[in-house]
């Protein structure tokens, strides 16, 4: 069964993100609808590739013009986020919140009442509205680099078997910042953290997990290259985490 999926923000970077990744598996997932503010071609060109029945144009000069365009492909076009009511009749299994700044909130309330499991990649919704929005989540997954894909679709496959598990991208890592809510969202998890990266353990990535382990006296795991060199042959290959490695690591820690 393919999971349901909605995209608050689809043509920002994070919303992107999401968008590729679930075109790489298009046959794991169904997209309910997308959302944008004021990229009605990109947002148009998303909607046919992932076959998509429903999108929120935002901008009301936008939404006019560009309607019919929508309409002529049978998708559905809605101006407002509270019209969620509208396209959803039974929950969502899961919901991407990406939209920027202050405006992302309201969108992100809202999705609240019809997703099984939210995604927020948006820090002011969550330091505006963190008690009400918070839930204790099993784990936290902060990947680095290029394991970020794989950890995202990972998320999206651990919450529709159940779990409840976050994620926090690691960008900025010079300075490495721990900000106040993802300290007081690690703080509320039953396991703590899964981090991953495309590096060795010993590195970069046991020195951020010993700083967060420090500020929040929760467990974090680690999760890299295997400790061996890496080759260029198939039998000898050292690679990052895929999707599956960190499914199965997140199910070791939290059995």
């Amino acid at each position: 069964m393919s999971i349901k999926i909605a995209i608050l923000g689809s043509t920002g970077s994070i919303g992107t993100t999401t968008v590729n990744i679930i075109k790489k598996n298009l046959k794991d997932f169904k997209v309910i609808f997308l959302s944008t503010n004021n990229n009605v071609i990109k947002i148009y060109h998303q909607a046919i590739d992932l076959k998509v029945k429903n999108v929120i144009i935002i901008n009301k000069k936008k939404y006019l013009r560009y309607k019919q365009k929508f309409i002529k492909k049978k998708i559905k076009v809605f101006h407002d986020h509270l019209e969620i009511k509208k396209i959803i009749k039974k929950k969502n299994d899961y919901t991407m919140c990406s939209i920027s700044g202050l405006s992302g909130l309201k969108p992100t309330l809202e999705a609240i009442k019809y997703s099984k499991t939210v995604g927020i990649a948006n820090k002011e919704s969550i330091i505006c509205s963190w008690n009400i929005i918070k839930k204790k989540l099993d784990i936290i997954l902060m990947p680095i680099s290029i394991t970020r894909f794989a950890a995202e679709k990972a998320v999206l496959q651990l919450n529709k078997l159940g779990h409840k598990v976050g994620i926090i991208h690691l960008v900025n890592l010079k300075p490495f910042i721990l900000k106040q809510h993802w300290i007081a969202a690690i703080k509320t998890s039953k396991y703590g953290v899964l981090m991953t990266d495309n590096d060795y353990n010993d590195g970069v990535l046991r020195t951020i997990a010993h700083k967060i382990n420090e500020k929040t006296d929760k467990k974090i795991h680690v999760m890299g290259l295997e400790h061996r060199s890496a080759g260029h042959h198939n039998k000898v290959d050292n690679i990052p985490p895929d999707t599956s490695k960190i499914i199965k690591k997140v199910l070791k820690i939290t059995k």
